[in-house]
Formats: structure tokens, sequence, C-alpha cells
């Protein structure tokens, strides 16, 4: 029996139920009966049902361990935002970067450096703490990207832990 034509049989199933549940019968009660009176139509809905809940427990463990696990980081920079505008003007997660993201990053950190400088001649003694920062991350992905191009911020500063499974850091 196609898993619709199930469907539509159930929500009449219950519907009648419903109707016919004398007053003062609780959902529970109506509930329980109904899996006793119709267990042909709840069987072969079971493991559907079951692996729906599945999915939603499991969800919840791996956002808890997720949370868990950055609670328990300390923090990748002081002043760097989490995410940075990158090559190409994309916008990309800052453990995801890849050298040449920094690069482009740097260059438009510097360009607001200059441009406000050029606006008030105080703030030439005062340097970006983010174009710092951007500067000496970048420095530190030089020789691991001339190896390989792709390699992102996140692996050359280590911060995927095993044990962690499939949990991507978000």
């Amino acid at each position: 029996m196609p898993k619709l034509r199930m469907l539509e049989q159930l929500d009449a199933s219950l519907r009648a139920s419903v109707r016919a549940a004398k007053k003062g019968t609780t959902m529970r009660q109506l509930a329980e009966s109904f899996w006793e009176e119709r267990q042909d139509l709840l069987r072969p809905l079971l493991r559907e049902w079951a692996i729906e809940k599945l999915l939603r427990l499991l969800r919840k463990h791996r956002a808890a361990a997720r949370a868990e696990w950055r609670a328990k980081q300390p923090p990748l920079f002081e002043y760097l935002p989490l995410r940075i505008q990158g090559d190409e003007g994309r916008d990309v997660r800052l453990v995801n970067a890849t050298y040449q993201d920094l690069v482009e990053y740097c260059k438009a950190l510097e360009s607001q450096q200059r441009h406000r400088r050029r606006r008030a001649q105080e703030l030439m003694k005062v340097k970006d703490p983010r174009l710092t920062e951007a500067i000496a991350l970048r420095d530190k992905m030089r020789v691991p990207a001339r190896k390989n191009p792709a390699v992102t911020v996140g692996q050359v500063l280590g911060l995927f832990e095993e044990g962690l499974g499939a949990i991507s850091v978000t």
C-alpha cells in the first residue's frame, strides 16, 4: 500500500476515533485504544516515525556536543570576525578561509586604514587590531599555502578536533 494512501487512511481513522470518543476520554486513552484497535494502519508507519524521532534526538545531541566543544575553545582571535570578505568578494567563515581569502581581507583592511588616515591624522598612530591579527594569520598561512593552496585556517590552526566525527565547526 503506498505511503500516501496509508496516511490518508490513518488520518480518516483518527478523525473517526475523535468523533466517536466518549466525553471525558483523555488523549492518552484515545491514543492507546487507537493503537490496540488499528495496529494494521500503524505498524507500517512505525519505522518512519521512529527514524524521524531518532533524527530529532540526534540533531539535538549533536548541537549540544557542538556547543560544548565551542565553549571549551578559546576565542580564535580577539578582533577578527567569524566571517570575512574573501577572494572575489565572497563571504567566508574564518576557519574555512584560504590564504588567498586572507590576502584579500588584509588588502581591504589596509585600504580602510589608509582611508581613515586621510580623514584623521591622530589615527595614523593607532593601528587597526583586526589588521594586525589578519596579517599575523596571513603570515602563518603563507608556508602551508605554498604546498596546498586550498588549505584553510582551521586546518593550519588544528581546529578540527578528533572525536567529534562529522560535527563541523559552525
